[in-house]
Parts: structure tokens; C-alpha cells; sequence
């Protein structure tokens, strides 16, 4: 336990225990019986919490929306793109046989089977470097939030 650095009291507590004391979760279920003899059942989830464990609760991840725009449709393009050129190699093999002759060494079958593998790879690769640089953003204020702490007299929040 720290004292306050503005008014010295000992009342004072980590922003972990704050929150932690100030939030309670539990499963709520029920069974019931109607007139003509049926039985039903509810069941689900609750959560309070203080507005003060609200005020001081751990720093919350960065949204998932960039892995959807950064991996996802890049692979969703590419797929398109695959099947865009393998109906292209087709019309090209029914309309004009010279030139898919030339063309076909560059856009067989199997060079869109790879396409699809590297698309795949790709995302995975975009998946994981989005994945570490988002726990790398939330590790500092993560570890701030640890060393944070509440004067319970006088309010002053600090930083251990």
C-alpha cells in the first residue's frame, strides 16, 4: 500500500483491486411451468459494476477492425482476382486457342493454386504481425494501469 502523494493518507488502492472489488459477474437460470402443463427454461449471464471500478477498469484492446480490413479482404481480393483470371484462361481457351496457348504456362490451373496458397500465407502473415503489433500497443498502458493508484480520501490518481 502506497500513501497519497497530495494529502498522505493511507486510504488508498491499486486501480487492479478497485476494479476487481467494485466488479461482480454470475449465470442466472430459471425453470417454470405454464397452465397447460409445459416447461421452460432461461438461462444467461449478468455482470455489475461500480462506476468507480467502471472508471478505473484495465485499458481495452484496439479493435479488430484493422485485421479485418488488413488480412481479410486482401485474401477475399485475391480469391476474386483467381477466379477472375481462371474464367479468363477458359474464354480465352474457347475464343482464341493461339493465344491461350502462349498464355497458358503463365495461367494454368496450377499457378492459381499457388496464387491461393500465397493468399493464405499472406493473411496468416498479416494476421500475426497485426496480432503482435496490437499486444505491443497494449502492453504499456496495460502496465501503466498496474502501477496506477486512488487516494480514496482525496481522489488524486498517480502512477507508482
Amino acid at each position: 500500500m502506497t500513501n497519497c502523494p497530495q494529502c498522505q493518507s493511507d486510504n488508498t488502492s491499486s486501480y487492479r483491486m478497485l476494479w476487481m472489488s467494485g466488479t461482480a459477474s454470475g449465470n442466472v437460470s430459471g425453470t417454470g411451468i405454464t397452465a397447460n402443463g409445459q416447461i421452460g427454461f432461461i438461462g444467461g449471464t449478468s455482470s455489475q459494476q461500480t462506476y468507480l471500478a467502471q472508471s478505473v477498469a484495465p485499458p481495452a484492446a484496439p479493435p479488430l477492425r484493422g485485421f479485418l480490413f488488413g488480412c481479410l479482404v486482401p485474401f477475399i481480393v485475391c480469391l476474386v482476382l483467381t477466379t477472375m483470371l481462371s474464367a479468363l484462361m477458359t474464354m480465352l481457351r474457347l475464343g482464341s486457342p493461339a493465344l491461350a496457348k502462349v498464355l497458358a504456362p503463365m495461367l494454368s490451373n496450377f499457378s492459381f493454386f499457388w496464387l491461393a496458397i500465397l493468399c493464405i500465407a499472406g493473411s496468416l502473415v498479416l494476421r500475426n504481425v497485426y496480432l503482435q503489433v496490437r499486444k505491443q500497443k497494449l502492453a504499456p498502458a496495460l502496465q501503466a494501469w498496474e502501477n496506477s493508484w486512488l487516494c480514496l480520501k482525496c481522489g488524486v490518481r498517480w502512477v507508482v
